[in-house]
Formats: structure tokens, C-alpha cells, sequence
């Protein structure tokens, strides 16, 4: 019984890099649908202040999709969970979207202005 309650999470985890890896490739296939549905599908149920790398990195994913497709209110939504998420510590928080090579990172300082901007 032990052994099998250590194998669920596992499995979960996998699931989700699984998931993952599926989207990311969805995004950088350009299909910016898919790749919300999928990476919406590694975040559901998962807390906010969840800090797992592969979560962090779904975030900032779903973000920019969300961004492509023209969705700006739930890709704030999710740059607002990742200030909230991400490890603390200068840099950590960098996001430049190139959906050619699918390289995405988020610059903490910047995200807080345009967050004040939209807000205000």
C-alpha cells in the first residue's frame, strides 16, 4: 500500500512534463490554442504560490500565449502569479517572447511597470 502511494505523485509529475513538453511544442508550432489548452491543463488545480520549476515555466509559457492570442487580461492574470511565484532575487523574473526559438524569459522590473500601467 506504502509503495503505492509513493508511485501516485510520480506519476503525476510525469504527467505533467509530459504535458509540458506537448505544449511547449505546440507553442513553438505557433498553435497558440493548443498550447493554452495544454498548458492550462499542467496548471489546473495547482496553488498559486506553487514555486516547481516546470509550473513557473508554464506560467510564463502560458502568459506569452495568451499575449499572442489576444488575450491580455488572463496573460496579466498569470505575469501576476508569477511575480507572486517566482524565487525571489534580482533577475530571476525575466520574460522576452521570441516565438520563433521559443525562448522566454521575464524581466521582473519591467513586468511591475507595465502591471502599474494597465492598472492604474
Amino acid at each position: 500500500m506504502l509503495a503505492l502511494a509513493l508511485a501516485l505523485p510520480a506519476a503525476v509529475r510525469a504527467n505533467d512534463f509530459d504535458q509540458f513538453q506537448n505544449a511547449r511544442v505546440a507553442y513553438e508550432s505557433q498553435n497558440y490554442a493548443l498550447s493554452a489548452d495544454l498548458f492550462q491543463s499542467v496548471l489546473t488545480g495547482v496553488p498559486a504560490n506553487d514555486r516547481r520549476p516546470i509550473i513557473i515555466e508554464s506560467r510564463k509559457y502560458l502568459a506569452a500565449t495568451f499575449l499572442f492570442l489576444g488575450r491580455r487580461p488572463e496573460a496579466e492574470q498569470q505575469f501576476q502569479l508569477l511575480l507572486h511565484a517566482a524565487p525571489a532575487g534580482p533577475g530571476t523574473l525575466n520574460v522576452e517572447i521570441k516565438p520563433a526559438t521559443s525562448e522566454l524569459l521575464v524581466d521582473e522590473t519591467e513586468l511591475s511597470r507595465y502591471l502599474a500601467r494597465v492598472q492604474a
